[in-house]
């Protein structure tokens, strides 16, 4: 019997990132089924108000990732790469699964007319990220919040004045850990029942 030879290293090669390819291939189709399917569920179904009142969280992401990350994780609140939590000194749980969505591939493509470079979209890839509950580690910085505090006649009239001139109803419940909130679907606003409505009060949001 002949000896078998080896198999060439380039050719190995060639195979390797021919099946890499296949695998994002196969990936970015599961990711366009997810998000078709996330659109039809949330405008088909009562999901529209919760899809709603979770698109306040991701204001900076595009349509097709809100519905992505929403499809994926409804729960998500805060949602970064493995960088991204890394340079805040927290990392994803051992078992987290990554919720996928798309990134932009961009180009420089110079102007004919001006000779200026622009950026150019050609396609799009996807990401890892991780909500912040998917993560462990540092505690994350709180934004400092500035708090309404004075006079008790001064600031008992500005908040009277504030509840007669808005157009909006105002109820006191347990907000805490937040000071209030405005409910962007039932359009109201609640403060927090222990902050008193007139002295130093804190009526900040």
């Amino acid at each position: 019997m002949g000896s078998r030879l080896p198999a060439e290293p380039n050719k190995e090669k060639r195979k390797d990132e021919t099946q890499m390819k296949k695998t994002k291939e196969e990936v970015m189709k599961g990711i366009e089924k997810k998000l078709e399917k996330g659109i039809q569920e949330i405008f088909a179904s009562e999901q529209m108000k919760e899809y709603l009142a979770f698109l306040s969280n991701f204001r900076q992401y595009s349509f097709n990732n809100t519905v992505l990350i929403f499809s994926q994780m409804p729960t998500a609140t805060l949602v970064k790469g493995y960088h991204e939590w890394k340079k805040l000194g927290r990392y994803p749980k051992k078992g987290s699964k990554a919720i996928k969505i798309l990134a932009p591939l961009i180009t420089k493509k110079k102007d004919k007319e001006t000779d200026e470079e622009k950026s150019i979209i050609y396609g799009f890839r996807y990401v890892n990220v991780f909500d912040v509950q998917q993560t462990e580690g540092e505690p994350l910085p709180e934004p400092p919040v500035k708090t309404l505090e004075g006079e008790k006649n001064v600031t008992k009239e500005l908040y009277n004045d504030l509840e007669t001139l808005i157009d909006i109803p105002i109820y006191h419940e347990d907000t805490k850990p937040a000071n209030g909130y405005y409910h962007i679907i039932d359009k109201f606003i609640a403060l927090d029942h222990d902050k008193p409505q007139s002295g130093s009060e804190n009526l900040s949001p």
